[in-house]
C-alpha cells in the first residue's frame, strides 16, 4: 500500500485557497515497486491460497552463486501480446559476471554491519503465531481484531476498482505534462509535472515441467496502446521459479540477480529526473 500512499500524497489538494499551487506538496516524482495502482491480478488469490499448503522451499533466497549477469540493464523483451516491454532482463552465466555493478567479494567497505542494522528473524508455522501471541499478551483480542480488520481493508481497497482507476488515471497524467507549455487547471492553478514509474514483477510461477510463456504478474497492468505496446513508466521485473506472491516479496532480496540491476537503474531515474528539472 505504500505507492497507494505516495499517490495519495502527490495529489493532496492545497489547505489553502489562498494556495497559487496545484497541490500540497511539490513532489518531483514517485518510484513505485510492484503498486498495484489498478488492483491485484487475480492469479495471486490462487497463488497466495496454495503457499500456505506449500512447503518452503531449502534454497528460498539464492546466494550469490545463483546471480545472473549484470551487463545490460534494460534489454527490449516480448510480452505474451508480442509487443516489446521495458525489462530488468537477465541472462544466467555459469562464471561470476565481470560487469562494474558486481557484488564485490574482497572490498571490506562494500556494504559494512552498521550498529542500527535491523535482523529480522524468520519464524516459521507455530513459531510465528507464539511470537504474535507473546507480543500482544496484555491487550491480545485488541490486537487480534486488528489484524483481522487490516487485512479486510487491504482487500476493501484493492475491490474498489473505480477509485482505484481514478487516482492513477491523476497520477500517471501528471507524467505526461510538458511544463514548458504550462497547464492550468480548473481552478486556474499551474500545474506542473510529476515522474512516474512503477516496477513491476513478473514471473514463471513455480515450474513443475514445462516452462509458460505468458509471465503471471502480481499487479493488473494498464491498457495497451493503439499498437500493442505497454506504458514504458511500468518497468517489468522478471524472476523464475517462483510465483506472484514470491516475486513480490523478493523483490528487494539482495541476494537475487535482479537486485543490482533495480537499484542502479533506480539512481539513473532519480538522477534523471534532477537533473532535467533544473
Amino acid at each position: 500500500m505504500g505507492g497507494i500512499l505516495s499517490a495519495d500524497a502527490v495529489l493532496l489538494p492545497p489547505y489553502s485557497p489562498e494556495n497559487r499551487d496545484p497541490f500540497y506538496h511539490r513532489i518531483l516524482g514517485t518510484i513505485n515497486f510492484d503498486t498495484p495502482f489498478l488492483g491485484m491480478h487475480p492469479g495471486v488469490i490462487k497463488s497466495g491460497i496454495g503457499s500456505i499448503f506449500r512447503p518452503a522451499p531449502p534454497n528460498a533466497r539464492p546466494g550469490p552463486e545463483n546471480h545472473a549477469s549484470n551487463e545490460n540493464v534494460f534489454l527490449p523483451m516480448h510480452s505474451e501480446g508480442g509487443s516489446q516491454v521495458s525489462t530488468l532482463a537477465l541472462s544466467t552465466v555459469s562464471s561470476p559476471p565481470s560487469s562494474p555493478y558486481t557484488t564485490p567479494t574482497d572490498d571490506p567497505n562494500y556494504n559494512p554491519p552498521f550498529a542500527n542494522d535491523v535482523h529480522i528473524p524468520v519464524r516459521k508455522r507455530w513459531n510465528n503465531a507464539l511470537h504474535f501471541l507473546n507480543k500482544h499478551s496484555d491487550d491480545l483480542a485488541h490486537a487480534a481484531k486488528t489484524y483481522v480488520t487490516s487485512h479486510f481493508e487491504f482487500g476493501g481497497a484493492m475491490a474498489d476498482y473505480r477509485t482505484l482507476n481514478n487516482r492513477y488515471k491523476k497520477l500517471r497524467g501528471l507524467e505526461d505534462i510538458d511544463d514548458s507549455r504550462g497547464v492550468i487547471s480548473s481552478s486556474y492553478r499551474q500545474v506542473r509535472r510529476v515522474r512516474f514509474v512503477n516496477y513491476y514483477t513478473a514471473c514463471t510461477g513455480r515450474l513443475k515441467g514445462k516452462a509458460t510463456e505468458k509471465d503471471k504478474k502480481f499487479c493488473m497492468l494498464p491498457e495497451r496502446g493503439s499498437g500493442g505496446e505497454i506504458d514504458p513508466t511500468w518497468v517489468r521485473v522478471f524472476m523464475e521459479g517462483c510465483d506472484e506472491v514470491g516475486a513480490h516479496c523478493g523483490l528487494f532480496f539482495p541476494e537475487n540477480p535482479h537486485y543490482e540491476k533495480l537499484v542502479v537503474d533506480v539512481g539513473h531515474k532519480v538522477q534523471e529526473w534532477i537533473i532535467l528539472n533544473r
